[in-house]
């Protein structure tokens, strides 16, 4: 199932609206946070795996420190268009990507630590401001 989430509400209502009553941890589809007004990605802490991650076209999000958890995608990652995001270190404990990562157009994003993201994703597309991508250990 795909999941988009354009609010605030939204996203910190995904445990309350896609939980069911117990916590969920897994996005089977495609789960996209777009829109003015997200400022914050908390709602999402207890995302262990993602089908496909899109984070785009928010103009006030600073960090996504609220995907802490995720650990895999299964498919693609695509950040582009959010003007503020300062930094991806909420992807520190990523250790999987199989398809591409696709980082783009995120101005306030001058450089990142990636981990070994080996499963696929060889491809990291960057444009715009991001200067440099560090991946420490990688071959």
């Amino acid at each position: 199932m795909d999941i988009n989430l354009s609010t605030q509400a939204e996203v910190n209502d995904f445990q309350a609206t896609y939980g069911s009553g117990w916590i969920c941890n897994r996005v089977t589809g495609k789960l996209t946070v777009s829109g003015d007004g997200v400022t914050d990605v908390g709602g999402l802490s207890n995302i262990v795996s993602i089908g496909i991650l899109v984070i785009k076209n928010n103009n006030d999000l600073t960090n996504i420190d609220g995907l802490s958890s995720v650990s895999r995608v299964e498919g693609y990652a695509s950040i582009y268009g959010n003007a503020v995001l300062a930094d991806i270190d909420g992807l520190a404990n990523l250790t999987s990507i199989a398809g591409n990562l696709h980082i783009g157009t995120n101005n306030s994003l001058l450089d990142i630590i990636a981990n070994c993201w080996r499963n696929g994703a060889d491809h990291v597309y960057r444009r715009s401001f991001l200067s440099a991508i560090f991946t420490p250990g990688c071959l």
